[in-house]
């Protein structure tokens, strides 16, 4: 078995593949590959129900985060050959995935743990933002990510991230 890895991200604004995300783990020195779709689902808000999310993100942040995260599930199941992660951004209807993540493993076990592990960890760590769109309007839902940093939200700008800036060990954004 050649060591070579293979780990892919993509943040896109198009609709997402599931053929595309599988295609990019496949390794014939594996048995299985795990699969995680996240989709946008029909739900309330303040009673008003939910036509759609939009997701923006601190996009060289993801990129960092994701490749943290690779290497940490790596470290907890080594026989994982390769990770695909694709996230949306922009406009999401329900129903639409938001998220693709693939990851193969010689055996199922190990790839089914390391994906349920991943988004997880994702959705702790990455900074990608959503907002819930109802038909009574926008809602802010809070960070998905960043972990152990802090979020401080200042009203007052009518974009997402750019606002975003980084100050010691907080990130601060204007909304």
């Amino acid at each position: 078995m050649s060591a070579e890895v293979r780990d892919v991200f993509k943040l896109s604004r198009d609709w997402l593949s599931v053929q595309e995300v599988v295609d990019t783990v496949s390794s014939s020195s594996c048995g299985a590959i795990s699969v995680f779709i996240g989709t946008t689902r029909e739900d309330q808000v303040d009673g008003r129900k939910v036509v759609g999310l939009e997701y923006e993100a601190y996009e060289s942040m993801v990129q960092s985060e994701l490749t943290k995260l690779c290497a940490d599930i790596r470290t907890r199941w080594p026989s994982v050959r390769h990770v695909c992660i694709h996230h949306r951004l922009g406009w999401v209807s329900v129903g639409e995935a938001s998220v693709i993540m693939a990851i193969s493993s010689p055996h199922r076990h190990e790839g089914q743990q390391a994906v349920q592990y991943c988004i997880s960890q994702l959705k702790a760590n990455a900074p990608i933002w959503k907002k819930v769109r109802t038909g009574g309007g926008w809602s802010l839902v809070p960070v998905m990510g960043l972990g152990h940093q802090s979020i401080i939200l200042v009203v007052g700008c009518d974009c997402l991230t750019g606002g975003l800036r980084q100050s010691g060990d907080k990130l601060e954004r204007k909304l």
